[in-house]
């Protein structure tokens, strides 16, 4: 998830189809900001009332990462972006 559009989307897909969604399950949580202060999965959680299950989140990833001596890398762009993007 990084803006949440994709969610809202497929939410307004489901409910036209007539159904109703009772959750989210994604993949990773880049855990971003979404259009204010809170990650754009609290905000779909919180405008559309729906939990959104990440399979990991991005300081997950990050945890294993530092573990990784051969990572370093990896886990510098990941800490770069998640200063500029990423929920506090």
């Amino acid at each position: 998830v990084s803006a949440g559009t994709s969610a809202r989307e497929s939410v307004s897909i489901i409910q036209a189809a007539g159904a109703d969604p009772v959750g989210i399950a994604i993949s990773l949580d880049r855990q971003e900001r979404g259009t204010g202060e809170a990650s754009a999965t609290q905000e779909i959680h919180s405008e559309l009332g729906l939990q959104v299950v990440p399979i990991i989140g991005l300081e997950h990833l990050s945890e294993y990462l530092e573990d990784s001596e051969q990572s370093a890398e990896t886990l510098n762009a990941i800490q770069s972006y998640r200063r500029e993007y990423g929920v506090t």
